[in-house]
């Protein structure tokens, strides 16, 4: 939508035209449906593009969780599992070219964050804008990926981390403060909406990303999915979740091996690294060396054996 030459409202009326042209093309059978959907049954491909008419038609954003528990997703129309809704929404962007979020479908994964920075928002929760300081009483913040009209009003903060290590614990040890940082959550699972606010943080605010994760194939392949995104060919209408800018500074396998327990890989961990193998960052360092590292050592640290680790010195070494 960002490159649409229209308003917002017009730009639902093209989607919906595109979705009600898609829907009479699977009824007469005159669409290609891809390898992955070969074993999908089209009705409920129609179910999910009928609900993006539905919540088109009343202006309301909804989550991906409402196509699931819908109370017209039973029978023919009731899809499996979550990944089986995400190859057919993935399906619908690239047939319409644009992110489900530009056709008011967003994720239900609020952002945890925590640091120097005020912004101001509205919610459709609430009738009126709300400006919030994000490390306000120490207190974690969540941002809603439902929120929209977003302004950062004012930042102290001089770069961001992203990290699926223990936020309480960070914030108690001041880490935020000491790092003079954004600190922002990553799950196993990272949403849009948390890759979306991280490039804004970076193009808006003039913010370096450093990412910090594990030292395991899992950590690993969490920071190339944040770089470069879950497939090496990022579709245009896509690259605006993609957190290209940003640098991976550990935990490196290589650096806690003489100073903290490890664990085995797992069989898990061998089919994430035969992953990693195939993207391009595979083949440049650092992603390259913890590869070999892996592969050679055949063992991890995760979070748990890495609780004792002074983040705020380790990161400070790694940084510029």
């Amino acid at each position: 939508m960002q490159l649409f030459p229209g308003t917002k409202e017009a730009w639902l009326t093209v989607i919906k035209e595109k979705v009600v042209e898609l829907i009479d093309r699977i009824n007469r059978g005159r669409v290609y449906l891809p390898d992955q959907l070969k074993n999908i049954d089209k009705r409920k491909i129609i179910y999910v593009l009928e609900f993006i008419l539905e919540i088109i038609r009343v202006n309301r954003n909804a989550v991906i969780e409402d196509i699931l528990y819908s109370p017209k997703a039973r029978g023919l129309y009731k899809i499996n599992d979550r990944e089986e809704l995400e190859l057919i929404l993935n399906y619908i962007e690239g047939v319409l070219q644009a992110p489900r979020e530009d056709f008011m479908l967003f994720e239900d994964i609020p952002t945890p964050i925590y640091g120097d920075l005020k912004i101001e928002y509205y919610s459709p929760l609430t009738s009126h804008d709300k400006i919030i300081k994000l490390n306000d009483k120490k207190n974690i913040q969540f941002i809603d990926p439902l929120l929209y009209k977003m302004n950062f009003i004012d930042c102290k903060a001089d770069k961001v981390l992203v990290t699926g290590f223990d936020f309480e614990n960070l914030i108690e040890h001041k880490v935020p403060e000491q790092l003079n940082c954004i600190l922002i959550g990553m799950g196993a699972h990272i949403p849009r909406s948390t890759r979306h606010l991280l490039r804004r943080l970076n193009l808006e605010l003039n913010l370096p990303v450093y990412i910090l994760t594990e030292a395991s194939p899992f950590g690993l392949l969490q920071s190339i999915n944040l770089i470069k995104g879950a497939s090496e060919t990022t579709p245009p209408f896509l690259q605006k979740f993609i957190v290209s800018h940003a640098m991976w500074v550990g935990v490196s396998i290589g650096d806690i091996l003489e100073d903290y327990s490890t664990i085995p890989l797992n069989e898990e961990d061998i089919r994430i690294l035969d992953k990693i193998k195939d993207t391009n960052l595979a083949r440049i360092q650092p992603y390259k060396q913890e590869l070999e590292l892996y592969i050679e050592k055949k063992v991890k640290s995760e979070y748990e054996q890495l609780k004792e680790l002074d983040v705020v010195k380790y990161i400070s070494a790694k940084i510029p």
